[in-house]
């Protein structure tokens, strides 16, 4: 009874290594490449997006939630434009999320707006799936603070969907590999008693 618990247990280790390494070479090959959004800092001359002077530069990685924003503490409403540089190797369509409290909040990709969002209590988020072309984008992203009573918010996060498809694979993989190991472990010890 030992050497067939084993055996099986082998066969779907294997099977597990296969399935994870499906995954990786899955998730592979849907990638794309961006850097840390540019940011800078502005102080807005009111609460309804009219600019003012800018007073910081920063940078955010590329997905981000920022609660409450670094200069919250500010008495008059602060805003921020930032910038990023976004390379796709081929055709591939892209998550974007955009959330934030007490303000409005644009996303524009490659110069035209895809996501808009009035945020002004409690924090909200929206979303849109775009396809990206093969080649360098530009995102840009606007938040001004339109309430000065609660804490400005932001976050953005860009995902590729069948990354979580290849993320689901691989945990797949990973939980069969365990079988796998504990069924080889429990063949190797099993001892039958002998009558």
């Amino acid at each position: 009874m030992r050497k067939p618990i084993f055996f099986a247990g082998v066969a779907t280790v294997i099977v597990g290594i296969v399935i994870l390494l499906y995954g990786l070479h899955f998730g592979s090959q849907f990638t794309i490449f961006a850097g840390e959004w540019q940011v800078t800092w502005y102080v807005m001359q009111n609460t309804r997006g009219l600019w003012g002077s800018a007073i910081a530069s920063a940078k955010f990685p590329t997905n981000f939630n920022y609660d409450p924003l670094e200069l919250y503490t500010r008495a008059e409403p602060i805003g921020f434009r930032a910038t990023l540089t976004v390379d796709a190797p081929k055709e591939i369509k892209v998550r974007f999320t955009i959330g934030g409290d007490d303000g409005e909040m644009y996303l524009f990709l490659d110069g035209r707006k895809i996501l808009d969002l009035i945020c002004h209590d409690p924090n909200n988020m929206t979303s849109i799936e775009e396809k990206l072309s093969v080649g360098r984008h530009t995102l840009e992203l606007v938040y001004f603070q339109v309430l000065l009573e609660d804490d400005p918010a932001a976050q953005f996060e860009m995902m590729i969907p069948e990354q979580r498809t290849a993320t689901n694979i691989m945990t797949t993989g990973g939980i069969v590999s365990l079988i796998g190991i504990f069924s080889t472990i429990i063949g190797l010890l099993w001892r039958v008693e002998k009558v």
